[in-house]
């Protein structure tokens, strides 16, 4: 499951200025914000090889828009199935 960065990059700062938990904050921010696929996916995004968008997330390596996961490389160089 990927998270959204904008909410959880603004979570930190609301948790820090309210004194609350980030993961509250950031619950609350997923619930009432809109976010586009692209805030979603965060600042070091990736193109997605199927659609094309720039929503690949910058942890899980999946596509926000389409659900395309990027290849993995093993350490002998084959891409895992």
């Amino acid at each position: 499951m990927v998270s959204c960065e904008r909410c959880w990059e603004r979570s930190h700062i609301i948790a820090r200025e309210m004194g609350e938990e980030q993961t509250e904050a950031y619950r609350r921010l997923v619930r009432t914000k809109d976010c586009t696929p692209e805030q979603q996916a965060g600042p070091e995004a990736g193109e997605c090889g199927k659609c094309k968008t720039h929503t690949v997330h910058q942890h899980t390596r999946q596509c926000i828009a389409c659900g395309w996961q990027e290849p993995t490389v093993l350490a002998g160089g084959e891409d895992s199935k």
